[in-house]
């Protein structure tokens, strides 16, 4: 919505994976066009997903920031994204945000002491923090669990072991 309204604005998004709208559109994208080589190629503006060509020898694969951005606000040539790029995104971001932040919502049900259970209840940033911290399974505890989840007779043995002269609670958390 922003580099429609400003059409003259150019944004990039981007997050630990690389450029995300690469990401999303990945199997419509150029081939030539990989996580190696597309830093400061694709772009947001005047509403649509920008990609600037490939270089070809002698220029660089690299470009810097303000190079790109000469290129895409050049005069001469097109750098819009072909149509089944620009649907691609529209696709991914049909019902954003809502859509997003309902699909980052978890629900797990979790056995725990009743006191552990009020401060999740109270203050659910600790749920994060605490499955950080947890201590990972062994193979043979994973080979059970799966081995259970298989199974037909929908009951899952739940061990309890320390939590003796605790009152203990299953509350689902999200």
């Amino acid at each position: 919505r922003l580099s429609r309204a400003l059409p003259e604005a150019a944004c990039r998004i981007v997050d630990a994976d690389g450029e995300l709208l690469l990401i999303e559109a990945a199997l419509v994208v150029p081939r030539w066009l990989s996580p190696a080589n597309s830093e400061n190629k694709c772009w947001l503006r005047g509403g649509l997903v920008h990609l600037l060509p490939r270089p070809r020898p002698p220029e660089p694969d690299q470009l810097s920031r303000a190079d790109a951005l000469k290129r895409l606000r050049a005069p001469h040539g097109t750098t819009a994204a072909k149509d089944k790029v620009q649907q691609a995104i529209k696709s991914r971001l049909a019902g954003y945000p809502h859509k997003a932040f309902e699909l980052s919502h978890h629900t797990a049900r979790a056995v725990m002491p009743t006191l552990v259970a009020r401060l999740f209840v109270q203050y659910p940033q600790l749920v994060s923090v605490a499955v950080d911290h947890l201590p990972l399974p062994s193979s043979n505890e994973l080979s059970r669990l799966r081995q259970e989840l298989k199974g037909d007779d929908g009951g899952v043995r739940l061990d309890c072991h320390g939590l003796q002269g605790h009152e203990i609670v299953c509350i689902g958390i999200r």
